[in-house]
C-alpha cells in the first residue's frame, strides 16, 4: 500500500474522531439557558439534566456483531455497472470495522483481438473501518474507509478461454444515512468514492472504474 494512502485512511478516520468529540461536547440549548437562570445547581436542576438528555446517544457501549448486505451501482467502461456486496462486521462505542466480498454483475465485451468477442469480470474483497458521527435515534450517520484486493480477467465468450488477467487495489471513503425501525435491523443509503489502484490490463483504463458510487443496503445484526 501506498504512503500516501496510508496517509488518507489515517486523515479519514481522525475526521471522524473529532467530529464525535465535537458532537458529544455540543450541549442541549435548554440545559445551558437553565444553567445561566440558575448559577446555584440544585436538586431539581440535577433531575432535570438527566431527563432531558435526548440529544445524547443512548447505545453507547454496546458490542455488536452483524451481517450486511449492500447494492450499488458502480462507475466502468462505457457505462453504470450493479455491484452486490455481502459482509460482517463488529461495533464497539462508536467504532466498527469488518470485511467484506463484492462482484460486479455486469459483463463488459470488447473485440480484443479480431473477430473474437471477450467479455470482462471483475470482483474483490477487503476490509473497513468505521465511526458513527452521530446517533440521534432512529437514525444515525456513519462514515467509513474501505481497502481492498481485486482481480480482473478477459475471457474469450462463449468459451470461457482465459486470455488476461490481472490484480488491483480499492480505497473508497464513504458516507452513509441509516434508519433504525428496531434494534437488530438497520437500513441505509450510501454514497462514496471509488478509487482504483495499479490496474494494467489491456482494454480497460483503471481511470474508468474510479468515481462515485452510490447504494443502499440492510444490516442485521445482535447487540447487547
Amino acid at each position: 500500500m501506498h504512503v500516501k494512502h496510508l496517509w488518507f485512511l489515517g486523515a479519514f478516520m481522525v475526521l471522524g474522531i473529532l467530529t464525535n468529540k465535537v458532537y458529544s461536547q455540543v450541549p442541549d440549548s435548554l440545559t445551558v439557558e437553565e444553567s445561566l437562570q440558575d448559577t446555584l445547581i440544585s436538586s431539581d436542576t440535577l433531575i432535570y439534566l438527566e431527563e432531558d438528555s435526548s440529544w445524547l446517544p443512548t447505545d453507547i457501549g454496546k458490542f455488536g456483531i452483524y451481517l450486511e448486505g449492500t447494492y450499488s451501482e458502480v462507475p466502468g467502461p462505457a457505462s453504470i455497472y450493479p455491484l452486490y456486496q455481502l459482509g460482517f462486521g463488529i461495533t464497539l462505542n462508536r467504532f466498527f470495522a469488518g470485511a467484506f466480498i463484492s462482484e460486479v454483475q455486469k459483463v463488459y465485451e470488447h473485440t480484443l483481438v479480431f473477430p473474437n468477442t471477450f467479455e470482462m469480470t471483475y470482483k474483490y474483497g477487503g476490509a473497513y473501518l468505521g465511526s458513527h458521527v452521530i446517533r440521534r435515534k432512529p437514525f444515525e450517520i456513519d462514515i467509513r474507509m474501505s481497502l481492498g484486493k481485486g482481480d480482473m480477467v478477459w475471457q474469450q465468450k462463449d468459451r470461457n478461454r482465459l486470455l488476461l488477467r490481472d490484480e488491483y487495489y480499492v480505497y473508497q471513503p464513504e458516507l452513509q444515512v441509516v434508519y433504525v425501525p428496531i434494534t437488530y435491523l438497520k437500513i441505509f443509503l450510501s454514497g462514496s468514492y471509488r478509487i482504483i489502484d495499479q490496474l494494467n490490463i489491456q482494454g480497460v483504463n483503471q481511470g474508468e472504474l474510479s468515481g462515485l458510487v452510490y447504494g443502499f443496503g440492510i444490516r442485521l445484526g445482535f447487540y447487547k
